[in-house]
């Protein structure tokens, strides 16, 4: 009989890339609707993608709209009266692309989230050199193409928004040893042409705001977790009151590891919104003048980029049994149309192992959660023990969500199971239990994730004596932590994972500079903690398979964080093996990479297990 993990399965390593596309950003442009989409078949080149009853590609073929700044990127386009302006990958300019395609900005910066103006283009730049990183806020006029500096001073800027008459602009900011979802500032000034006057801080300073947007010339409205959860509240320049517009246990928010992130638009009358509540992501509509709050029940478990044009709401969208696609929503006949999917391949219902939401008790009477996936074959008996791959999320703040994946399907019919962990750090479950991670890295999240796999165990789930654990940059660390500190796991598998908190602190980008002050403890005033917690000082505890997946232009969690722990491992004589790719970052994009590192981690699996 066929042991569970090594069943037949109608999922290939080349199905995870067949066609498949990665969904970035969408944008309403009168009538039209514009997204972007990376393609690892084309060596992960991003796309622009216009909708007008038909797809047409507006990239071309020699370009790829990517933004580098704060290395992660986000919105890197904008699009008015069918002009686009976006960030060329390859030379980090923005280029200004209508009957011809020509670059418009200063050769050596950075350029992202692009706001479009009567007069010019307002972007968050970034710019390396001698010293530190600069983040500021630019302006480049159309007519003479002239870049003015309109905001510098603090260490980050985000989320420009401009009311309808062009007079006013709010952003974000934030300062080290700040991170975006712990601490932001939101500010607002009056706008002419390429200058700002009469600064104002609005809301914040305590707090993490997210996504502010004018609904009318006046009124800003944004998302706030001063009471916890992140909720809607809106602020009159004209009585400069602040109304608390929601109040609901959810999160209207993510994040923001990237920009451009969108969790709601609005129209006239309302807001339409997605939240992140008892583990499932929902939409809602908001009345902007009774504030009742009203779900708009399509089927979905996880919405994203929502984005609003009168009564039509564009969105990416997940079932439990379908990957991820782009849907056209309207309000007024409840019509829904897909409009794109993110991956080719179909699977039969039959072959689709779907979450179970699960909470549990953790280290010191804590609860987290989980998404569990049994594994699922119909040509197989499923009564046998089976295998289990503890997956441990990348951020650390950041979180899983049970939407369908086909890759996990590739392990669950294999005769895998896998559980996604929220451990105590993640998002969606209110600001206290994102802060449960503060000084904890190392510790809260291992703790979780070992708890996981162990309510499993009792519940006679999973065999106890073939637990893998993986996960890829922060969950790599999460993975080798766990692998190292304690005995639960047989085999673990690293993708681009920190193993050596000094060496990260020493030698990494601006955005995630002090980033581990929270995390671990400021450096280098803690640096013991930091000695503590790194597996790569622990290597004497580590006994078991390991294999390391890592991209060789990785610039946030460099390649020498998987060689040392590699070398010093071989020299111990633990079995471990090395895989790199000269061309990938921090996370994989290209299709041929992609199929190697899933290919190279079932057979360290089953080598193992075997």
């Amino acid at each position: 009989m066929t042991s569970p993990g090594f069943w037949n399965s109608p999922i290939s390593a080349e199905d995870l890339v067949k066609d498949a596309i990665r969904f970035g950003n969408i944008q309403f442009d009168n009538n039209d609707l514009y997204f972007s989409e990376g393609r690892p078949s084309e060596k992960g080149r991003s796309v622009i993608v216009k909708y007008d009853g038909n797809l047409t590609d507006m990239t071309p073929e020699n370009y790829s709209s990517r933004t580098r700044v704060h290395e992660y990127g986000g919105l890197s386009f904008t699009v008015n009266d069918s002009v686009i302006c976006f960030s060329n990958d390859s030379d980090q300019q923005i280029y200004k692309q209508s009957d011809s395609i020509e670059p418009i900005s200063q050769d050596g910066v950075r350029y992202a989230e692009p706001v479009h103006t009567r007069t010019g283009l307002i972007l968050i730049a970034e710019k390396a050199g001698e010293g530190e990183t600069q983040n500021y806020i630019d302006f480049i006029h159309f007519d003479t193409e002239e870049t003015i500096c309109l905001l510098n001073g603090a260490d980050f800027y985000s989320s420009v928004t401009v009311n309808p008459a062009q007079t006013k602009i709010a952003w974000l900011q934030w300062n080290h040893p700040s991170m975006p979802w712990n601490v932001t500032e939101l500010w607002m000034a009056d706008f002419d042409t390429g200058t700002l006057s009469n600064a104002k801080l609005i809301a914040g300073g305590d707090t993490s705001i997210f996504q502010p947007q004018f609904i009318n010339d006046d009124t800003l409205v944004y998302v706030s977790d001063i009471n916890n959860w992140w909720n809607f509240y809106s602020y009159n320049s004209g009585n400069e009151e602040i109304e608390q517009l929601t109040d609901l246990e959810a999160e209207f928010a993510l994040p923001q590891w990237v920009f451009g992130m969108s969790t709601w638009g609005f129209n006239e009358n309302e807001i339409i919104a997605t939240c992140s509540q008892d583990s499932i992501w929902k939409l809602y509509r908001i009345s902007l003048n009774t504030k009742s709050i009203k779900e708009i029940d399509l089927g979905f478990v996880v919405y994203d980029q929502i984005r609003v044009a009168g009564n039509k709401v564009a969105f990416f969208a997940e079932t439990t049994c379908s990957a991820s696609a782009l849907y056209l929503y309207d309000l007024d006949t409840d019509e829904l149309k897909r409009i794109k999917e993110s991956v080719s391949v179909t699977l039969e219902n039959t072959y689709i192992s779907k979450a179970e939401i699960i909470e549990f008790e953790s280290a010191d009477h804590r609860h987290a959660y989980a998404y569990y996936y049994p594994p699922v074959n119909p040509d197989y008996d499923t009564d046998a023990m089976v295998p289990l791959i503890v997956n441990s999320h990348g951020g650390p703040t950041a979180q899983s969500s049970c939407g369908f994946s086909l890759k996990t399907q590739f392990w669950t019919s294999r005769g895998f199971a896998v559980i996604d962990v929220n451990y105590g750090g993640s998002t969606g479950y209110g600001r206290d239990y994102r802060n449960s991670l503060n000084k904890q890295w190392g510790i809260v999240d291992v703790e979780d994730c070992i708890a996981a796999a162990q309510y499993l165990v009792e519940k006679g789930l999973v065999d106890p004596n073939k637990m893998a654990i993986s996960g890829g940059s922060a969950g790599g660390f999460t993975t080798l932590a766990a692998l190292t500190f304690h005995d639960v796991f047989s085999v673990g598998v690293s993708y681009y994972g920190v193993s050596d908190l000094i060496a990260l602190a020493e030698d990494t980008h601006k955005f995630e500079a002090r980033y581990l002050d929270g995390l671990i403890g400021e450096y280098p005033l803690d640096k013991k903690l930091y000695i503590e917690r790194s597996p790569i000082n622990h290597v004497d505890k580590l006994n078991c398979p390991v294999l390391f997946l890592q991209g060789l232009k990785d610039a946030v969690v460099p390649p020498n964080q998987a060689e040392m722990m590699l070398d010093a491992l071989q020299k111990k004589g633990v079995e471990c093996k090395y895989v790199s790719y000269e061309e990938e970052g921090h996370g994989f994009r290209q299709a041929e990479n992609i199929i190697d590192a899933i290919n190279h981690e079932l057979a360290f699996y089953q080598n193992v297990f075997s």
